[in-house]
């Protein structure tokens, strides 16, 4: 283990993961590796500001600390703070259209930096997957990186020649808004009509299948809506009945897959990736979705870019953008 840690940051709409990282990644290191030596989670839901987030953060990173001070006889010190979050991230440092609205345009950086006296970076939350999955996960090597993070959401981080592409906010802009289906009814978060995040997230299928059990009393998902207590059927539970086989909750899944895959191949024909890594934990749903959406971007990508373009699962999971907003600190 290295003396120096770094805190990383991921601030999610739902979750904050906080942990303790230790990076080997010298230059020439033929297996460069990442390692969460502690970490926590914290509910944004128990925050009503940003200043309240930014103390529960901090609390929670004094207490990592304390646990891990000493390692093999040397003490650890704090090398660096790097923050994910998804948004855009502005020329001046601070976030924007993010998913925790109360910390748009909130001098986040600064605070951390003024309280812990080290480097404090902040990235959007594809790229910083994009940069842990590249250095030490399943895009390792690759020229031409496209991560591809669909869960509330969809994010893309992209890496070409081992710099993340960045024109729209510190980003690739918001190409999880693609417009895929101009006749649909269906808006997503921000207002568009008919675009991927319509059909391929977590909400897009939880709408879906709450549809199709109200429609349908007497299937699997019908009679789980009809005991729930919540009154709703969730993304899990649609995984739940698709691995004990239920045709309705694989065909949801196929659905997401199929308009997920036409995303893949219109992401293939803007960027011709060597790789394609699918994160995020509509990803983690099953080969009823993955299947579909890998069946749907042959049958709809342009045949140029898909020769010798792999799809793989990410191998980093969900430390990824904690990672790799390590990562993305000065070293």
């Amino acid at each position: 283990m290295p003396k120096d840690i770094c805190v990383g940051l991921d601030i999610g709409g739902t979750n904050i993961k906080v942990g303790l990282v230790a990076l080997d990644a010298q230059a020439g290191a033929a297996a460069p590796a990442a390692q969460i030596v502690a970490r926590r989670r914290l509910s944004v839901a128990a925050f009503s500001s940003p200043v309240e987030l930014v103390e529960g953060c901090c609390t929670t990173v004094d207490g990592l600390l304390g646990e891990a001070v000493r390692e093999g006889g040397h003490r650890r010190r704090l090398g660096g703070i790097g923050v994910s979050i998804c948004g855009y991230v502005m020329p001046d440092g601070l976030p924007e259209l993010t998913n925790v609205p109360y910390l748009d345009g909130f001098p986040l950086v600064t605070r951390l930096r003024e309280r812990y006296g080290v480097p404090v970076t902040m990235d959007n939350d594809a790229n910083a997957a994009a940069l842990a999955e590249h250095a030490f996960g399943a895009g390792r090597g690759a020229r031409r990186l496209v991560l591809v993070a669909v869960g509330t959401g969809i994010g893309l981080g992209v890496i070409i020649d081992g710099q993340l592409v960045r024109f729209c906010g510190g980003t690739t802009g918001n190409i999880g808004h693609a417009v895929v289906d101009p006749a649909s009814p269906e808006r997503c978060g921000l207002g568009c009509r008919g675009c991927l995040e319509t059909k391929s997230t977590a909400p897009a299928l939880e709408r879906e299948a709450n549809r199709v059990a109200r429609e349908n009393p007497g299937t699997v998902l019908g009679r789980v809506l009809a005991g729930s207590a919540a009154e709703r059927v969730s993304v899990s539970d649609v995984k739940a009945a698709a691995d004990v086989g239920d045709d309705t909750a694989r065909g949801l899944l196929a659905e997401a897959g199929r308009w997920l895959g036409t995303g893949l191949a219109t992401f293939a024909a803007t960027f011709s990736p060597d790789v394609i890594v699918l994160g995020g934990g509509m990803a983690e749903m099953g080969p009823a979705l993955v299947g579909a959406a890998i069946e749907a971007f042959e049958d709809t990508g342009m045949p140029y870019v898909k020769r010798g373009l792999r799809i793989v699962p990410a191998a980093l999971g969900n430390d990824a953008a904690m990672i790799g907003a390590v990562r993305g600190l000065p070293r």
